[in-house]
Protein backbone atom coordinates (compact mmCIF):
# COMPACT_ATOMS: atom_id res chain seq x y z
CA UNK A 1 0.00 0.00 0.00
CA UNK A 2 1.38 3.37 -0.95
CA UNK A 3 0.01 6.68 0.27
CA UNK A 4 -3.37 6.39 1.95
CA UNK A 5 -5.78 9.13 1.02
CA UNK A 6 -8.40 8.93 3.76
CA UNK A 7 -10.96 10.42 1.36
CA UNK A 8 -10.79 7.20 -0.63
CA UNK A 9 -10.05 4.75 2.14
CA UNK A 10 -12.51 6.02 4.73
CA UNK A 11 -15.23 3.62 3.67
CA UNK A 12 -12.91 0.66 3.15
CA UNK A 13 -14.43 -1.05 6.16
CA UNK A 14 -17.87 -0.69 4.66
CA UNK A 15 -16.83 -2.97 1.82
CA UNK A 16 -17.69 -5.71 4.26
CA UNK A 17 -21.27 -4.47 4.24
CA UNK A 18 -21.83 -5.84 0.77
CA UNK A 19 -20.09 -9.15 1.35
CA UNK A 20 -21.70 -12.35 2.58
CA UNK A 21 -20.76 -13.74 5.98
CA UNK A 22 -20.60 -17.29 7.25
CA UNK A 23 -20.12 -18.33 10.86
CA UNK A 24 -21.99 -20.96 12.79
CA UNK A 25 -21.51 -20.04 16.40
CA UNK A 26 -23.92 -19.72 19.28
CA UNK A 27 -25.73 -16.38 19.60
CA UNK A 28 -25.22 -15.45 15.97
CA UNK A 29 -27.53 -13.51 13.70
CA UNK A 30 -28.39 -14.45 10.12
CA UNK A 31 -30.00 -12.08 7.64
CA UNK A 32 -32.72 -11.36 6.73
CA UNK A 33 -33.97 -9.87 10.00
CA UNK A 34 -36.97 -12.09 10.51
CA UNK A 35 -36.82 -12.45 14.29
CA UNK A 36 -37.74 -10.04 17.05
CA UNK A 37 -34.92 -7.97 18.54
CA UNK A 38 -34.77 -9.81 21.84
CA UNK A 39 -31.54 -11.77 21.74
CA UNK A 40 -28.40 -9.95 22.93
CA UNK A 41 -26.90 -9.73 19.44
CA UNK A 42 -30.16 -8.25 18.11
CA UNK A 43 -30.18 -5.64 20.86
CA UNK A 44 -26.58 -4.73 20.05
CA UNK A 45 -27.23 -4.41 16.31
CA UNK A 46 -30.37 -2.34 16.92
CA UNK A 47 -28.36 0.00 19.13
CA UNK A 48 -25.74 0.43 16.39
CA UNK A 49 -28.43 1.00 13.76
CA UNK A 50 -29.97 3.87 15.75
CA UNK A 51 -26.72 5.16 17.24
CA UNK A 52 -27.16 8.74 16.01
CA UNK A 53 -30.29 9.11 18.16
CA UNK A 54 -28.56 8.00 21.36
CA UNK A 55 -26.20 10.90 22.10
CA UNK A 56 -26.19 14.70 22.06
CA UNK A 57 -22.49 15.32 21.65
CA UNK A 58 -19.24 13.35 21.65
CA UNK A 59 -15.55 14.20 21.61
CA UNK A 60 -12.30 12.30 21.63
CA UNK A 61 -9.49 10.92 19.52
CA UNK A 62 -9.00 7.77 17.46
CA UNK A 63 -5.88 6.11 16.08
CA UNK A 64 -5.87 4.28 12.73
CA UNK A 65 -3.21 1.78 11.72
CA UNK A 66 -3.41 0.69 8.06
CA UNK A 67 -1.51 -2.43 7.00
CA UNK A 68 -0.06 -2.98 3.53
CA UNK A 69 0.73 -6.26 1.83
CA UNK A 70 4.45 -5.72 2.33
CA UNK A 71 4.04 -5.43 6.08
CA UNK A 72 4.49 -1.66 6.32
CA UNK A 73 1.96 0.49 8.16
CA UNK A 74 0.55 3.97 8.03
CA UNK A 75 -0.73 5.60 11.18
CA UNK A 76 -3.21 8.47 11.49
CA UNK A 77 -5.00 10.12 14.37
CA UNK A 78 -8.46 11.65 14.10
CA UNK A 79 -9.42 14.21 16.75
CA UNK A 80 -13.17 14.82 16.79
CA UNK A 81 -15.88 17.01 18.31
CA UNK A 82 -19.51 16.51 17.28
CA UNK A 83 -22.67 18.17 18.52
CA UNK A 84 -25.99 16.98 17.11
CA UNK A 85 -27.39 17.50 14.63
CA UNK A 86 -24.75 19.07 12.37
CA UNK A 87 -21.82 20.67 14.21
CA UNK A 88 -18.63 18.75 13.45
CA UNK A 89 -14.88 19.22 13.85
CA UNK A 90 -12.53 16.45 12.75
CA UNK A 91 -8.76 16.89 12.48
CA UNK A 92 -6.63 14.28 10.72
CA UNK A 93 -2.93 14.01 11.58
CA UNK A 94 -0.57 11.79 9.64
CA UNK A 95 1.87 10.11 12.02
CA UNK A 96 4.03 8.47 9.35
CA UNK A 97 4.53 11.27 6.84
CA UNK A 98 3.22 9.30 3.88
CA UNK A 99 -0.25 10.69 3.35
CA UNK A 100 -2.35 13.78 3.79
CA UNK A 101 -3.65 15.83 6.69
CA UNK A 102 -6.56 18.20 7.10
CA UNK A 103 -9.40 19.57 9.18
CA UNK A 104 -13.11 19.26 8.37
CA UNK A 105 -15.60 21.59 10.04
CA UNK A 106 -19.36 22.00 9.85
CA UNK A 107 -20.93 24.94 11.69
CA UNK A 108 -24.46 23.83 10.83
CA UNK A 109 -24.68 26.15 7.84
CA UNK A 110 -21.43 25.66 5.93
CA UNK A 111 -18.72 23.06 5.46
CA UNK A 112 -15.07 24.09 5.67
CA UNK A 113 -12.37 21.79 4.31
CA UNK A 114 -9.08 23.07 5.75
CA UNK A 115 -5.60 22.49 4.35
CA UNK A 116 -3.24 22.34 7.32
CA UNK A 117 -0.13 22.88 5.20
CA UNK A 118 -0.96 26.18 3.56
CA UNK A 119 -3.56 27.36 6.10
CA UNK A 120 -6.38 27.72 3.58
CA UNK A 121 -9.92 26.38 3.38
CA UNK A 122 -12.61 25.62 0.83
CA UNK A 123 -16.13 26.57 1.87
CA UNK A 124 -19.34 24.92 0.68
CA UNK A 125 -22.94 25.09 1.83
CA UNK A 126 -24.20 22.36 4.14
CA UNK A 127 -27.16 21.08 2.12
CA UNK A 128 -30.44 20.53 3.94
CA UNK A 129 -30.42 16.93 2.77
CA UNK A 130 -27.34 16.36 4.92
CA UNK A 131 -29.41 17.17 7.99
CA UNK A 132 -32.21 14.70 7.19
CA UNK A 133 -31.90 11.31 8.91
CA UNK A 134 -35.53 10.29 8.45
CA UNK A 135 -34.65 7.82 5.70
CA UNK A 136 -32.41 5.74 7.96
CA UNK A 137 -33.90 2.41 9.14
CA UNK A 138 -35.07 2.63 12.74
CA UNK A 139 -35.27 -1.11 13.40
CA UNK A 140 -33.64 -4.24 12.07
CA UNK A 141 -36.75 -5.33 10.20
CA UNK A 142 -36.53 -2.10 8.16
CA UNK A 143 -33.10 -2.98 6.78
CA UNK A 144 -33.00 -3.52 3.02
CA UNK A 145 -29.95 -5.71 2.53
CA UNK A 146 -29.69 -4.67 -1.12
CA UNK A 147 -29.14 -0.99 -0.30
CA UNK A 148 -26.94 0.28 2.52
CA UNK A 149 -28.19 3.59 3.90
CA UNK A 150 -25.49 5.76 5.43
CA UNK A 151 -25.93 8.61 7.87
CA UNK A 152 -25.87 11.76 5.67
CA UNK A 153 -22.93 13.39 7.49
CA UNK A 154 -20.97 10.16 7.17
CA UNK A 155 -21.06 10.61 3.40
CA UNK A 156 -19.28 13.99 3.48
CA UNK A 157 -17.02 14.12 6.56
CA UNK A 158 -13.51 14.00 5.18
CA UNK A 159 -12.00 11.53 7.68
CA UNK A 160 -12.28 7.78 8.32
CA UNK A 161 -13.55 8.19 11.88
CA UNK A 162 -16.92 9.02 10.31
CA UNK A 163 -17.55 5.29 9.79
CA UNK A 164 -17.40 4.61 13.49
CA UNK A 165 -19.08 7.74 14.86
CA UNK A 166 -22.01 7.11 12.49
CA UNK A 167 -22.05 3.28 12.29
CA UNK A 168 -25.58 2.67 11.02
CA UNK A 169 -24.05 0.87 8.01
CA UNK A 170 -22.68 -1.89 10.22
CA UNK A 171 -25.89 -3.96 10.67
CA UNK A 172 -26.91 -3.53 7.02
CA UNK A 173 -25.14 -6.52 5.50
CA UNK A 174 -26.36 -8.76 2.70
CA UNK A 175 -28.74 -11.67 3.02
CA UNK A 176 -26.67 -14.50 4.43
CA UNK A 177 -24.46 -12.27 6.58
CA UNK A 178 -23.77 -13.48 10.11
CA UNK A 179 -23.02 -11.33 13.13
CA UNK A 180 -21.76 -12.90 16.35
CA UNK A 181 -21.87 -11.35 19.80
CA UNK A 182 -18.63 -12.66 21.26
CA UNK A 183 -18.61 -11.15 24.74
CA UNK A 184 -19.09 -8.10 26.94
CA UNK A 185 -16.07 -6.04 27.94
CA UNK A 186 -15.04 -2.71 29.43
CA UNK A 187 -12.99 -0.36 27.26
CA UNK A 188 -12.09 3.25 28.10
CA UNK A 189 -14.15 2.71 31.27
CA UNK A 190 -17.24 2.11 29.12
CA UNK A 191 -19.29 -1.06 28.79
CA UNK A 192 -19.02 -2.49 25.29
CA UNK A 193 -20.23 -5.37 23.17
CA UNK A 194 -17.64 -7.22 21.09
CA UNK A 195 -19.23 -8.23 17.78
CA UNK A 196 -17.64 -10.24 14.96
CA UNK A 197 -18.69 -10.04 11.32
CA UNK A 198 -17.15 -12.73 9.10
CA UNK A 199 -17.55 -12.96 5.34
CA UNK A 200 -17.63 -15.76 2.82
CA UNK A 201 -14.59 -14.08 1.26
CA UNK A 202 -12.57 -14.71 4.41
CA UNK A 203 -12.87 -11.09 5.53
CA UNK A 204 -13.63 -10.15 9.11
CA UNK A 205 -14.35 -7.08 11.18
CA UNK A 206 -14.47 -7.18 14.96
CA UNK A 207 -16.17 -4.17 16.55
CA UNK A 208 -16.14 -2.99 20.15
CA UNK A 209 -19.47 -1.17 20.47
CA UNK A 210 -20.25 1.31 23.23
CA UNK A 211 -23.48 0.06 24.81
CA UNK A 212 -24.72 3.54 25.64
CA UNK A 213 -24.29 5.24 22.26
CA UNK A 214 -23.88 2.41 19.74
CA UNK A 215 -20.67 4.07 18.52
CA UNK A 216 -17.86 1.73 17.49
CA UNK A 217 -14.93 2.72 19.70
CA UNK A 218 -12.53 0.02 18.59
CA UNK A 219 -12.35 -2.14 15.46
CA UNK A 220 -10.04 -4.64 13.84
CA UNK A 221 -10.42 -5.58 10.18
CA UNK A 222 -8.76 -8.28 8.12
CA UNK A 223 -9.22 -8.98 4.44
CA UNK A 224 -8.59 -12.44 3.01
CA UNK A 225 -7.01 -13.42 6.30
CA UNK A 226 -4.51 -10.54 6.33
CA UNK A 227 -4.57 -7.52 8.68
CA UNK A 228 -6.00 -4.45 6.97
CA UNK A 229 -6.95 -1.91 9.64
CA UNK A 230 -6.91 -1.44 13.40
CA UNK A 231 -8.91 1.50 14.77
CA UNK A 232 -8.81 2.43 18.45
CA UNK A 233 -10.37 5.34 20.30
CA UNK A 234 -7.73 6.64 22.71
CA UNK A 235 -10.19 9.01 24.40
CA UNK A 236 -13.97 9.30 24.31
CA UNK A 237 -16.41 11.55 26.16
CA UNK A 238 -20.19 11.59 25.77
CA UNK A 239 -22.45 14.58 26.39
CA UNK A 240 -19.70 16.66 27.96
CA UNK A 241 -19.06 20.36 27.52
CA UNK A 242 -17.79 21.44 24.09
CA UNK A 243 -16.69 25.00 23.37
CA UNK A 244 -18.85 26.08 20.39
CA UNK A 245 -15.92 28.04 18.96
CA UNK A 246 -14.35 24.71 17.90
CA UNK A 247 -16.87 24.67 15.06
CA UNK A 248 -15.50 27.86 13.51
CA UNK A 249 -12.55 28.33 11.16
CA UNK A 250 -9.35 29.35 13.01
CA UNK A 251 -8.38 32.98 12.42
CA UNK A 252 -5.05 32.07 10.83
CA UNK A 253 -6.78 30.32 7.90
CA UNK A 254 -7.93 32.13 4.75
CA UNK A 255 -10.08 31.12 1.75
CA UNK A 256 -8.26 29.15 -0.92
CA UNK A 257 -7.83 30.93 -4.24
CA UNK A 258 -10.08 29.53 -6.96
Amino acid sequence: MKKIDWIVSAFAGIILGVLGLVTGVTNNFLHPYSVSAERPVDVALSTILTSHARWHNVQGEAEFVWYSDDGSTQVYTNKFFLSQPDNVYVEVTDQTGLGVEGIWISDGENIYDLNKQNKTYIQTVLRDSLKDTSYLPSKLSDVDSSTVKFHPLATVINAPVREYLFPSWFPQGRVGDTYTLDKDETFLSRKVWVISWNTIDNDEIIAWVDKSTGIIIKASQSMNGKPFLDMTFTSFDVNGKIDPSIFTVPQNYSPASR
